[in-house]
């Protein structure tokens, strides 16, 4: 079997799940720990229990659906720009899929962020796209490390050992800020520090924020979309919730040109375009009006969108840190933390949707169940 064979035989294996980040995978994930939760459970001590209870437990319970965190839904929607990087980079076709269980471990599962070939191995790629933090380029925070090791043991079947953690630096600026490459909106990104952003810089791109409906433009009249590299944070606050919400929707310039040059287009701008690191000072103006264009194009005659706001970015500090299975990773006390805590949950939960218990009596069994585990 080849190794793209085992990939596909793999997703089609899970295909039922459901996608990442609906309500049935969240519903889904109320009796299981993701890869993302697992460092909660590593690092329960008696020191800290009262923010193992009060912004664990309870937020888990509290919040099954889809909870509103402005940093994640930024790096939600960056997600598909760092993917489409690392697949140039690596010439590889990476491939998603939903939250997949742990066949050793039921109160366990992991939504990879995709898993892809590199040097002939199958391997599994997480990505993060910080919105303020400054990225290590030597090391992995140990939280993230945690999970990815989560991940390679729950996808120990068709993952060879190995993950690639990929950071990015995505900065939002104006249009016309494109013209010079270390230019961005730093109030926004708390960026305030004198670093030489030209030398980190890594490619651009825009999004077009739009929503669906029946309204359609002919020839090239298309409305006027708001450049929203400027935006204030409460501004960006406000679009990320209605993003969220799926009030409206996001078009990446990156999948247009990919799109355009697949049909054939010949276009010397796209075929620039496409080359990361090509500075964006490389650009003219009215280049860049071009790529703004196609893409308002593309939104009104395939998705039938009505074009809202225009987000440019850069990206910045692209990083790639390789990580091996630790095979010692779910030792005996991590396993029994996981079924015991997962059991509490679902128990609680159950009580809950019987009783309608308030907050301070959902906390106060929480904690009751968290200090017997730990023989308070």
């Amino acid at each position: 079997m080849t190794k793209i064979e085992k990939i596909h035989k793999f997703l089609d294996k899970h295909k039922n799940l459901p996608a990442q980040r609906t309500a049935e995978w969240f519903k889904m994930r109320v009796g299981r720990f993701g890869g993302s939760e697992i460092f909660n459970i590593i690092n329960l001590k008696h020191s800290n229990i009262n923010t193992f209870v009060n912004n664990f437990l309870y937020y888990k319970i509290a919040n099954r659906g889809n909870p509103f965190i402005f940093p994640c839904v930024f790096g939600n929607i960056f997600e598909n720009e760092i993917k489409n990087l690392t697949e140039y980079n690596f010439k590889t076709k990476i491939y998603e899929t939903g939250s997949i269980p742990y066949d050793k471990l039921k109160s366990v599962s992991y939504s990879p962020d995709g898993l892809g070939i590199v040097d002939d191995k199958i391997v599994l790629f997480e990505f993060k796209c910080p919105i303020s933090r400054e990225i290590n380029k030597n090391k992995i925070k140990f939280e993230y490390l945690m999970q990815v090791n989560s991940g390679l043991h729950v996808l120990e079947e068709v993952i060879d050992d190995k993950a690639l953690y990929v950071e990015a630096e995505f900065k939002k600026c104006t249009l016309n800020d494109l013209l010079n490459n270390n230019t961005f909106d730093k109030i926004f990104h708390n960026k305030f520090l004198n670093r030489d952003f030209s030398e980190l810089y890594k490619h651009f791109g825009m999004i077009l924020i739009y929503e669906t409906g029946s309204e359609i433009y002919s020839g090239f009249e298309y409305p006027d979309v708001i450049d929203y590299g400027d935006a204030t944070f409460v501004e960006m606050e406000t679009l990320f919730f209605n993003i969220h919400k799926k009030k409206f929707n996001c078009m990446y310039l990156s999948d247009v040109v990919n799109d355009l040059i697949k049909a054939g287009d010949k276009n010397e701008i796209l075929s620039k375009f496409i080359k990361v690191e090509q500075k964006t000072e490389c650009f003219s103006l009215q280049e860049l009006e071009y790529l703004k264009n196609i893409l308002i194009e593309a939104c009104v005659k395939d998705r039938e969108g009505i074009p809202l706001y225009l987000l440019p970015w850069k990206c910045f500090n692209y990083n790639i840190i390789e990580v091996k299975k630790n095979n010692d990773f779910f030792t005996s006390e991590l396993k029994e933390k996981c079924v015991y805590f997962a059991h509490i949950i679902k128990y609680i939960v159950h009580l809950n949707e019987k009783n309608n218990m308030n907050e301070n009596e959902i906390k106060e069994l929480l904690m009751k169940y968290t200090k017997e585990y730990l023989k308070e």
